[in-house]
């Protein structure tokens, strides 16, 4: 059911833009090992898409690991974002952004999340298709845990910063970090991700993922980690 959703999002977001606009998706799936709050084997399925024209750029992504164990539902973790940015130079250094962001993680408490953003961003970029950005903004959280004195809703701030650098003309290095902190408590998520082209269109893809909650709902770890390794198509 989930992959159909991806799949939808994705072909009527594409279907309701310019034929001439420049797109860039890909589909991941492959397995994902979790520790922390579960410590379980996955199933992992992600979907991105990205459309740029001119100084205009938007993305979607989503992300599901899940894991069902003798009947219970041992790993839920889910992830929508969608992203807006417009460059005010041809350069495409300077930015302003808006982000909105739903997170659920079930197993671990967190029953919503939704984070509405928006603020300047600035990209580097360097020979060789190094490419450095780094945002920050300020804006809403609503916050649902299983324990409700955990709840949260009110202003939030948010600082992301991204890098990729290509190794050789095959192997891509991506790393990104994600800080929200309200008036309760700071989260982090980090990505560290080794990609390989297969083909012009798969590539292995290996990381790691880790997520940090200064405060979480009652009774759970602050801390939750997750290895994968995973093919991506490129469409």
């Amino acid at each position: 059911m989930m992959k159909h959703l991806v799949l939808g999002g994705l072909f009527a977001v594409t279907a309701s833009l310019p034929a001439y606009a420049t797109f860039k998706n890909n589909i991941e799936a492959g397995y994902s090992k979790s520790s922390g709050n579960t410590d379980t084997e996955n199933l992992f399925v992600a979907a991105n898409s990205t459309y740029d024209k001119a100084l205009y750029s938007a993305s979607i992504k989503l992300k599901l690991d899940q894991q069902h164990s003798s009947g219970q539902l041992t790993k839920d973790y889910r992830l929508a974002e969608a992203k807006a940015k417009q460059f005010f130079e041809p350069e495409k250094t300077f930015y302003g952004y808006g982000n909105a962001q739903w997170e659920q993680d079930s197993p671990a408490g967190l029953q919503n999340n939704w984070v509405i953003t928006l603020g300047p961003g600035y990209q580097w970029q360097w020979a060789l298709q190094n490419t450095l950005s780094l945002e920050l903004g300020v804006g809403y959280q609503s916050t649902n845990y299983a324990d409700d004195a955990q709840d949260y809703d009110g202003s939030v701030g948010r600082a992301f910063s991204a890098y990729v650098h290509p190794l050789n003309k095959a192997v891509t290095f991506k790393a990104d970090t994600l800080f929200l902190m309200d008036e309760l408590r700071t989260r982090n998520t980090s990505n560290l991700i080794l990609e390989s082209a297969l083909t012009r269109s798969l590539s292995l893809s290996a990381g790691y993922e880790y997520r940090y909650n200064s405060q979480p709902d009652d009774g759970k770890k602050k801390e939750d980690t997750t290895a994968r390794l995973t093919l991506k198509y490129n469409f």
